[in-house]
């Protein structure tokens, strides 16, 4: 069989895929893989669908295959450095995310991905720099506001990261993540009025959210006139106002 046929058998993979056929998709992607081993779009979107099955260890291979067959190509490197990141190995995708952006530096998928990355790291500067980068790009693409968010809170900027969680919000207001999110960083600075509307504007999305429903079930064992949250609540000011070694 010739490369016309692979390209065939790969495009009726993608469009199977596109369905949510992922089962006959696979079998398309393999048989054309199969018919033209060199083909990296194939092994490409392969891992693709694999990772829409959470089968990232295949998906990884499937990946690296591409890259053998397309060195250098930002996708697939961005693909990559994306499954490896979520199989907890983030300094090997950080490594192949920036060689992806050097190739493309405007690259907005590899900007955000390695935004995660660095994230999980520990890299909170550098991965904030990044999503500012994305977000310069992309300034209504709410989950970038989302990420930012998350990394200002996990470096402890929790009012900037209330800003860019309600930024999220503004621009989706279906959200549901970024108000759990702006949630958990109310409840940190220990407003906990503000902490339970937004739990509760998660639930009005997503009101299966289980892991909403615990924060919210926490946050109803007080009272705003409790005289515990009061005192806590004048800990956090004395707190903020003359630091930690007062």
């Amino acid at each position: 069989m010739n490369e016309v046929t692979a390209i065939e058998l790969y495009e009726k993979a993608r469009r199977l895929h596109e369905r949510g056929k992922l089962s006959r998709a696979e079998q398309f992607y393999r048989k054309a893989i199969k018919t033209n081993k060199r083909f990296a779009p194939a092994h490409n979107n392969l891992g693709n669908m694999l990772v829409d099955r959470n089968r990232l260890a295949e998906a990884t291979r499937a990946y690296q295959d591409a890259l053998a067959h397309a060195p250098g190509d930002p996708r697939v490197l961005n693909n990559l450095g994306n499954v490896l990141h979520l199989r907890g190995k983030s300094k090997e995708a950080v490594s192949l995310l920036y060689t992806a952006l050097e190739t493309d530096p405007d690259y907005l998928d590899a900007l955000n991905n390695l935004g995660n990355a660095l994230s999980s790291l520990g890299r909170f500067n550098e991965a904030t720099a990044v999503y500012h980068k994305a977000i310069q790009l992309a300034p209504n693409f709410a989950q970038l506001h989302l990420n930012l968010g998350r990394t200002l809170m996990d470096s402890g900027k929790l009012e900037f990261a209330i800003d860019s969680f309600t930024q999220a919000i503004t621009l989706d207001p279906n959200y549901a993540q970024a108000y759990y999110s702006r949630g958990n960083a109310f409840q940190d600075l220990g407003q906990f009025t503000d902490a339970s509307e937004s739990y509760q504007q998660a639930l009005q999305i997503n009101p299966s959210a289980s892991i909403v429903h615990l924060a919210l079930s926490g946050l109803k064992k007080y009272e705003d006139t409790d005289p515990h949250i009061a005192v806590m609540q004048n800990l956090l000011g004395t707190y903020r106002q003359d630091g930690p070694n007062r």
